[in-house]
Formats: C-alpha cells, structure tokens, sequence
C-alpha cells in the first residue's frame, strides 16, 4: 500500500508539473506577434523598446525615426510604435510599410495617434510603392488645409470623413474588394463614421499598409495592426 502511494503520488506531481509547464508556454504563445500568410496581428507589447519592429519596412527614405516606445498614458495602449520626423534631410520625410500576401479582399484595422497634427498619409497599395489615386486607398489624417480625417472617393477627390482632433486614438477598419470597392469605419472622440468608396480603375490586388509623413517636427503612434486576408491574388 505504501508502495502504490508513493507512486500515485509521483504521478500527481508529474501530472502538476507537466500542467504548468503547458500552461506556461500556452500564456507565452498567446502574447506573441502572429503572422501567418493571410493574418497579421500586433500590439507591440513585447517588443523590445527602442526597436523597430521586424514586420516594418522602409520604402527607400530612413526610416530611422521610427521605434517602440511606452505608451505612458492612461487609456489601455501598452507599447507603441513612434513614427517621427526630426531630422532634416536631403529624402525628406518618414515612411514606412507592412508588406502583405497580394490579396483581392480584405480587412485592415490599427489606432492612430496624431500627437502634433501634421498631415499623416495612411495608403494600401500594389507592391510598386507608386502613388496611384485611381487605384490606391489613401487616407489623410487630417488633410493638408483641413481640419477633417479625408479619404479619396473614386474620381480623385478627398472626402472629409470626420472632424480631426490631435492627441485623440482613432480606430480605423478598412474591408476591401478590388471588385467592389472599400469601406472605411473610423471610430474615435465618442463617434463613429461609416463609408463606401469606389475605385476609379479596378486594382488587381493590394500588398502594402503604408504611413508616410512629410512635415518636420511632426511625430504620431500606431497600434494594434489586424491584418486578415480573405481571398489572395
């Protein structure tokens, strides 16, 4: 009897023990950057501060002036990516892109942070990097001029979407469909706003989130980047 408890007891603890360790690398696996060929999700909370995270891509200018920082306020935003534009250069301005699996339909969502109020370019696009209005999703934030969050309609015009407020999170989520169009939802300062956009001549696909900024001392944060594909090109 001794004997059959002892071992009883031996497999407990070896049961205990395999529990929490499966449980323990369960927890680390949940918290870590996914990226898999059609889902995207980051929110930055366990990269390293000071880096720039490996999903990101320059486009030809420095982009030396972006880095995960500590969000130190009080609205439920851990790290962050800090996309700055300091220094002045020859190339100027800052940009940067997350590359994607060509896809003809999809969602994409992240938090903006506009801290100065400069114009920010927020654009999906083809893998070209070339601005395209007819084809490309461009969103400012706030249009040069304006005091609203734009986005460009099917002939080549910016649409205010909603009224800009610096050092506000904006939530945004963009559904496209090259057949189709987009949609844009922007949620922020208490409201919400709901568009439709047509594209003037049909994309074959897209590839690209892209933010660029062009006006020195000027610098804004993002989080929370969902990227899902639904059909690839």
């Amino acid at each position: 009897m001794v004997e059959i408890a002892k071992k009883l007891n031996l497999m407990i603890i070896e049961i205990f023990v395999i529990f929490i360790i499966s449980t323990g690398v369960f927890l680390y696996y949940i918290k870590q950057p996914v990226f898999t060929h059609n889902y995207i999700e980051n929110d930055f909370d366990d990269d390293k501060l000071g880096s720039i995270p490996s999903e990101f891509t320059g486009t030809g200018r420095r982009f030396e002036e972006v880095q995960v920082v500590q969000w130190n306020e009080t609205d439920n935003h851990g790290n962050v990516v800090e996309i700055g534009y300091f220094e002045e250069r020859e190339l100027f301005g800052t940009e940067l892109s997350i590359l994607f699996e060509k896809s003809t339909k999809g969602i994409v969502e992240f938090d903006v942070y506009n801290k100065v109020g400069g114009q920010i370019y927020i654009d999906i696009v083809q893998e070209d990097f070339i601005y395209d209005p007819d084809d490309d999703i461009c969103i400012r934030m706030p249009r040069a001029n304006r005091d609203h969050i734009t986005a460009m309609d099917g002939l080549g015009v910016h649409k205010n979407i909603l009224y800009f407020t610096e050092k506000i999170w904006y939530s945004f989520r963009i559904q496209f469909d090259t057949e189709t169009g987009w949609d844009l939802i922007i949620v922020g300062l208490g409201s919400n706003t709901f568009n439709h956009f047509q594209f003037f001549h049909q994309p074959e696909y897209f590839s690209q989130l892209y933010w660029g900024i062009y006006i020195l001392d000027n610098v804004f944060y993002i989080d929370n980047i969902r990227i899902s594909l639904l059909e690839q090109y």
